[in-house]
């Protein structure tokens, strides 16, 4: 008998929308178990999620999902990333420097200091449900998980959409300042508005009836009223591990 499936709709970065399915999760095939727990240093622009809103996710999902009893690890530091500085193939960047960081920082101040908006984004997070696993040429594998969980905003949400055309003005910048170091393939790695939620520190295992349940009944009512996360400003950080459990704040600027 088949495992029961999972189904949701994933907006790539073309702007095409594809079908994707899960029927197991896999953090152990996928490395992401190793992942979580080794150091990965990099640099990122984010928003801090409120005290506030971390409760409301604690106890309306994460609550949820310890109850599967799959060794759920939740992130504690929870953000969304606006755009990530490195490690990206696309920036050249071979080891973090004083003066690499100072370029960044100068160019950051000057952009945001023009935008002049002052103002709070209410980002909208419609999808609560496992992490996608990325194979060759970042296909997906076909039913599979890696392992973590997720909240995902459409990008043409009010909000979401302002935060991403935000995103990408800031892309247009950096690489029209200081294209020595970022290419003209320099990108945000996803075109929506996402937040890592945890991972399952197990081996892999078959979604089951009542893993199934429990993520219809979130994917029921997100889609209807979605999570939502007041920000108004965001952060460069430096980063020694990916949930960023360590982190040190070079600047925070208001958006």
């Amino acid at each position: 008998m088949a495992s029961p499936t999972l189904e949701y709709d994933e907006i790539q970065k073309t702007g095409k929308t594809v079908h994707i399915s899960f029927r197991k999760i896999c953090a152990d095939s996928s490395a992401k178990r190793e992942y979580q727990t080794t150091e990965k240093k990099g640099m990122s622009i984010v928003a801090f999620f409120s005290q506030t809103d971390k409760e409301q996710i604690r106890n309306d999902i994460m609550n949820k999902i310890y109850d599967l009893h799959y060794g759920f690890v939740p992130v504690k530091n929870l953000h969304s990333t606006l755009l990530t500085i490195y490690p990206s193939k696309n920036t050249v960047q071979e080891k973090p420097n004083d003066y690499f960081n100072y370029l960044v920082k100068d160019q950051l101040m000057n952009f945001f200091n023009d935008q002049k908006n002052n103002t709070t984004l209410t980002l909208k997070l419609n999808e609560i449900r496992p992490g996608t696993w990325y194979g060759l040429d970042n296909r997906q594998i076909p039913y599979a998980s890696n392992g973590t969980l997720v909240a995902i905003g459409k990008p043409d949400e009010s909000g979401n959409e302002e935060f991403v055309t935000l995103a990408n003005e800031l892309v247009c910048h950096l690489k029209n300042n200081l294209g020595q170091i970022f290419s003209d393939d320099f990108d945000r790695k996803f075109p929506t508005i996402w937040s890592t939620l945890g991972y399952f520190d197990h081996y892999d295992f078959d979604i089951t009836k009542k893993f199934a349940d429990t993520f219809n009944k979130l994917k029921n009512r997100y889609s209807i009223n979605p999570l939502k996360i007041a920000i108004d400003e965001v952060m460069l950080i430096e980063y020694s591990f990916k949930d960023l459990r360590k982190v040190k704040i070079l600047s925070t600027f208001k958006i």
